[in-house]
């Protein structure tokens, strides 16, 4: 993530030493935490504005690499559409649910060198959004609006013990009607927030195979969300 990017540079007596950090934390937390309002460069709305676009979605993952490019998982339903003027009946017509990915051709957060040889954030505002898309099942549909709800409604902020400082990183913001959101830093494996950005990069992939290999993945997805979901199941009685 690029909301802190920080390089500690060591002077030592034998010479110069550099490190980069990756993170500070005893433990990540099991759950998702509030995603941070915090956006001086207006970096963060600029990236769900060019993903999201004038769509509205149910449901959403975005993600913030620290060096490639940023892209979303989506997923919407239509109305199908009909030749009837009908308020009533279109209401009545059944949806057709639609997961995409959008993803920036190049970063989005950029830095440009100016002839002083100094270093300016320059952020892309006209990077190209490339888009793909499937039509699912509706029943898996509200199988996946479900997951986004019961994991995000169990959002809230870390203990002190699991507080994680994000250096270099991804970060994935989640939302789910009507207005659940929650974020998760590089989480660490095992942990519900791990499982759960395993099972959206997963829908990425499904949204991303070729014909041939759709069927197998959807069943992976499948099975991922069962496990998720038992997974889940066990920290709420905890």
């Amino acid at each position: 993530m690029r909301a802190i990017r920080i390089r500690v540079f060591v002077l030592l007596s034998l010479g110069f030493c550099s490190f980069i950090p990756t993170s500070i934390n005893a433990a990540s937390p099991n759950h998702l935490e509030p995603t941070s309002t915090y956006d001086p460069d207006g970096y963060h709305e600029l990236v769900h504005r060019l993903i999201i676009g004038k769509q509205t979605p149910l449901l959403w993952m975005i993600v913030e690499p620290s060096f490639h490019p940023e892209y979303g998982l989506l997923l919407r339903n239509e109305r199908l559409s009909g030749t009837s003027h009908d308020e009533a009946a279109k209401k009545d017509s059944p949806k057709k649910w639609i997961l995409e990915v959008a993803r920036a051709s190049q970063p989005i957060w950029h830095w440009k060198v100016n002839p002083a040889g100094e270093y300016n954030l320059d952020l892309r505002k006209d990077v190209r959004i490339e888009r793909r898309e499937i039509e699912i099942d509706s029943s898996f549909g509200e199988t996946i609006q479900k997951v986004w709800t019961a994991i995000l409604n169990e959002t809230r902020y870390a203990n002190e013990e699991a507080k994680t400082i994000g250096l270099d990183g991804v970060t994935y913001d989640f939302f789910v009607v009507p207005k659940f959101r929650g974020s998760t830093w590089s989480p660490q494996q095992d942990t519900i927030p791990a499982k759960f950005v395993a099972l959206a990069k997963h829908l990425v992939k499904l949204v991303n195979a070729r014909p041939e290999r759709s069927k197998a993945i959807l069943m992976e997805c499948e099975s991922m969300i069962e496990r998720l979901h038992k997974d889940f199941n066990k920290t709420k009685k905890n």
